[in-house]
């Protein structure tokens, strides 16, 4: 036999296709984690475009507001035009004064230790009339606060001021309830903690 039959034709292996799970793999992976770039950017651009069509929209409505003012005043008489640039300085002077109001409001809770939340409850004509509705407000919010605590204190059975009442002998506390007490509401019911320590009353 000859050299060349000797030697088997051998047919050309093609490359494993290892990889190909890998690499979509790895592409959804980059599709997962920029997923949150492609919302914010999606959501950046809705935003602006939504804000040029408001700012359009906003511009288009004062040209025609402008136009039907200009329409009006054409029609007017000049004690009609006078009158009426007088209602609209009036209505402006108005808004400006409300919105000092607002800010006089703002700056009085703040002295007060109150929160600006409360503005809308103590908006007046005056600064005068807004500090005194905010001093009512203050003498009020204290003493629901004091109420509050006093009944807290009496939910604990402590009255503040006294000692604890002689059908509370025997009772069970907890930690949070020493630990909220004052030192000489402790030094009133020492006898009776010291035992409910020895008798495990204390939880």
């Amino acid at each position: 036999m000859s050299e060349e039959a000797k030697t088997e034709t051998k047919t050309p292996v093609e490359p494993a296709k290892t990889g190909a799970t890998d690499a979509q793999t790895v592409d959804e992976k980059k599709v997962s984690l920029n997923q949150e770039d492609v919302d914010r950017i999606v959501k950046s651009a809705v935003q602006s475009a939504e804000d040029r069509v408001r700012g359009d929209l906003y511009t288009k409505i004062r040209a025609k507001e402008s136009e039907i003012e200009e329409l009006k005043k054409s029609k007017m008489t000049e004690t009609e035009v006078r009158k009426y640039k007088e209602e609209q300085l009036a209505m402006r002077e108005k808004e400006l004064a409300q919105k000092e109001l607002s800010l006089a409001a703002v700056d009085a809770l703040r002295e007060a230790n109150l929160k600006v939340d409360y503005r809308d409850f103590v908006l007046a004509d005056t600064p005068e009339a807004i500090k005194e509705k905010i001093a009512k407000l203050k003498s009020l919010y204290q003493k629901d606060v004091e109420s509050a605590v006093q009944e807290k204190f009496k939910e604990h059975g402590v009255t503040p001021g006294r000692g604890q009442p002689a059908d509370q002998k025997g009772k069970i506390y907890t930690r949070e309830q020493i630990k909220a007490m004052k030192p000489e509401d402790i030094q009133k019911i020492l006898p009776d903690l010291q035992a409910a320590m020895q008798e495990g009353r204390i939880r």
